[in-house]
């Protein structure tokens, strides 16, 4: 969704009552949920779980990186990825690869910037 005008990311920050991290006034265009992107977008995934294994990339997600962390009692897997968006909605998806303890998934977009 392409915002009526244009915003500053101090607007943004300001509107939602969070703190920012980049240049006031830096420029938003737009935002999207994950299944309504365009051709150009950047869609991440990332995972973590208490575990120590690995995940598997599902639905074209390029691996960027899949660590282990700790040991047994203490450790755990992170893992990220991406792909450029095609246009139709993307399906965030990573599977581990052992039993699962305490997992968390998150995918979100990033808008293609047009200078």
């Amino acid at each position: 969704m392409k915002f009526p005008k244009p915003y500053t990311l101090k607007q943004i920050a300001d509107i939602i009552n969070s703190e920012h991290i980049g240049e006031d006034d830096f420029s938003v265009l737009g935002m999207n949920e994950i299944h309504v992107v365009e051709e150009g977008d950047i869609v991440f995934v990332a995972a973590t779980c208490g575990n120590l294994n690995s995940y598997t990339f599902n639905n074209d997600f390029t691996e960027g990186f899949d660590q282990q962390f700790g040991d047994t009692t203490t450790g755990g897997t992170g893992a990220a990825g991406y792909k450029v968006a095609t246009g139709v909605a993307e399906i965030p998806s990573m599977t581990y690869n052992d039993s699962v303890n305490r997992q968390v998934l998150i995918g979100f977009v990033v808008k293609e910037m047009v200078p």
